[in-house]
């Protein structure tokens, strides 16, 4: 009986865990010939997939991302559909058969069995021989063919700075299954989502060219000749580069002729590789950022958790920057300010998207917005001589408060693909996202928000975490009930307007009415600073919270009663002498997002005498 009791409970302990958190699993194997000539490519592809899931699967859905790249696709018919298409894109309805990409699965069998292909532009639908039980695992070979295109946005060939190949989501991608189901969403230009898994990459291509990309190459006496960087081969040709790469959800790589490569080991498990063009101006930027990335990555993992790769890739060959597991694509003709800046932003999305990798698409703020709050984190300490001060992020905020207050405002729920322009994309994914975790500090304070980043890295690298996910984490570290800020800023359009609407008092007391104006929730911080100078700040939390910010200010700090989230007033009673307040003031440091700051600040300038009430 004793036996049977503890697998009893062994297999009820395995089916809660099993429950609670799952994820799929993917091991490819791929080799690719390209021939520069024709910038077409054949590849086979060996897939090993692992269903994690409590679930049966009947069929598996591939990404197409190459068939986007051609007139009538879907990417171009929304390039053409929104006021503000990215640039690059404008023009693919133009494009001619040597210009379009394209990429088709040719054959696929499942442990040798020929499956049917039902191709959809960017997707592929395939109906399995045999259901994927939970559990279990399958193999998936395949043959397959593809284009690049004429550069347009992140992938193709010969961009605007003349490097010849970026070769993002060039291969068939198989999409993800996840605790919400199958994610095969076609390809409008935006987001992305993966996978996690194992990859060997073999690339056989022309021998002049230097190549690039996620992972470590696993044969450089072939490909390379000295420590200094990779060298091409007599012309005429070709040579196989073989990467591997373990533990990521994507594979991404770049090809020149003209690459300088550059190897700058950062500590003692990563080497940064830089791969630049040559070019007698922009090249010393290159060089100078080279000496910045130590610096850089000692910060970052110190704040945000240990990057846990051997390489990281920065490669000239994108249009602006786009993040890949292990690896950037970025413009390179630029200065040094801005080669800084966006390698910043590139960086943290390898915590961002490459390690923490929630579904991007369908969550671009916790994406773009966490990386755009750490970037500008670490840009202050990289400008400010090492010193640690946190960012205003008033651009950040004065975009949200601009869309928030426009009849063009949406939920920062919103899919990523369903901006209706770009703009609005911006603002919603970058600022809205960053001003997420500003105003997060405002709630449970700043220590306890940068510990939370870092606790929610640790516990979540690796796992494709969703927005409760991070809000537990913080409401662990905090001790702060959160699903209401969830449920005020991420799911719904309120404004948050707070105002000191009266004040009236003796010498003795002083008695300050604030009034919740709007129909969005916070709790409030008031600051009241005496003649004297002296700075008081009173922190009143919300019901809901449940608990309380906690601060170590240098000036008086104390934490009030809580405010009904029913109630639209609050009164307060100070034990100050009414006329020796020169002004109040709601959150001075302009954490949040509130419509109205004229009616947060009250100055006192003349006498007040007792019982006479100063009311807006």
């Amino acid at each position: 009986m004793k036996i049977i009791n503890t697998i009893l409970l062994l297999f009820i302990g395995f089916n809660v865990t099993f429950a609670q958190y799952w994820q799929q699993g993917v091991v490819y194997k791929m080799d690719v010939n390209l021939n520069d000539s024709t910038h077409r490519y054949k590849g086979t592809q060996e897939l090993v997939y692992y269903n994690n899931s409590p679930d049966t699967l009947y069929r598996v859905f591939y990404h197409l991302y190459n068939n986007a790249f051609q007139p009538g696709s879907v990417m171009d018919v929304r390039s053409q559909s929104i006021p503000d298409p990215e640039k690059p894109v404008l023009k693919i309805q133009d494009y001619n058969e040597k210009q379009i990409g394209y990429l088709h699965i040719n054959s696929l069998e499942q442990n040798g069995q020929i499956l049917e292909i039902d191709e959809q532009g960017t997707i592929a639908m395939v109906w399995l021989d045999k259901p994927l039980l939970p559990g279990k695992k399958t193999t998936l070979k395949m043959e397959f063919e593809g284009q690049s295109p004429l550069y347009t946005r992140r992938s193709g060939r010969n961009n605007r700075e003349g490097i010849d190949y970026s070769m993002a989501q060039w291969y068939p991608k198989l999409c993800e299954y996840d605790r919400l189901g199958w994610h095969a969403d076609p390809y409008v230009g935006r987001e992305f989502y993966g996978v996690w898994g194992d990859f060997e990459v073999n690339i056989t291509l022309n021998s002049e060219f230097i190549l690039g990309g996620t992972g470590e190459v696993v044969n450089p006496k072939e490909v390379k000749n000295g420590y200094g960087g990779y060298q091409g081969k007599p012309e005429g040709k070709v040579v196989t580069w073989r990467f591997k790469a373990n533990n990521v959800h994507d594979f991404v790589w770049a090809a020149d002729k003209e690459y300088v490569h550059k190897l700058v080991p950062v500590n003692d498990i990563t080497t940064v590789h830089l791969l630049y063009k040559n070019d007698s101006v922009y090249a010393k930027n290159w060089e100078k950022l080279a000496r910045e990335m130590p610096r850089m990555f000692r910060f970052v993992n110190a704040k945000y958790g240990m990057y846990p790769y051997s390489s990281f890739a920065i490669i000239q060959g994108g249009d602006r920057g786009m993040e890949y597991p292990m690896a950037t694509l970025l413009n390179g003709n630029r200065n040094f300010g801005s080669l800084l800046g966006t390698t910043a932003h590139e960086l943290m999305h390898q915590w961002y998207y490459g390690l923490l990798a929630s579904n991007e698409a369908k969550y671009p703020w916790m994406d773009e917005g966490f990386s755009n709050y750490a970037d500008e984190v670490l840009m202050n300490y990289m400008l400010q001589n090492d010193s640690i001060t946190m960012p205003t992020y008033e651009k950040a905020r004065a975009r949200v408060l601009q869309m928030i207050q426009s009849d063009q405002n949406v939920p920062l729920s919103t899919h990523g693909d369903h901006y209706k322009s770009s703009a609005l994309f911006g603002i919603g994914s970058y600022n809205k996202g960053t001003i997420f975790l500003n105003q997060l500090a405002y709630i449970i304070g700043q220590e306890k928000l940068d510990e939370t980043l870092l606790r929610y890295y640790n516990e979540w690298k690796f796992k494709h975490p969703e927005p409760n996910d991070f809000i537990s984490v913080a409401e662990k570290v905090s001790q702060i009930e959160l699903d209401w800020y969830m449920d005020y800023y991420v799911y719904s359009m309120t404004k948050l307007d707070y105002a000191i609407k009266a004040v009236r008092g003796t010498k003795e007391e002083t008695f300050i009415t604030l009034e919740r104006k709007g129909d969005f929730i916070m709790p409030v911080d008031l600051e009241v600073v005496l003649l004297s100078g002296e700075s008081y700040i009173y922190n009143i939390p919300l019901d809901l919270m449940r608990g309380s910010k906690k601060m170590n200010f240098n000036q008086y700090y104390r934490v009030l009663p809580a405010w009904d989230w029913v109630q639209e007033e609050y009164t307060l009673a100070l034990p100050i002498d009414v006329n020796d307040i020169f002004y109040l003031l709601i959150d001075g440091d302009l954490h949040t997002v509130d419509i109205d700051m004229e009616n947060n600040i009250l100055i006192i300038d003349s006498p007040i005498e007792a019982d006479i009430i100063i009311e807006r």
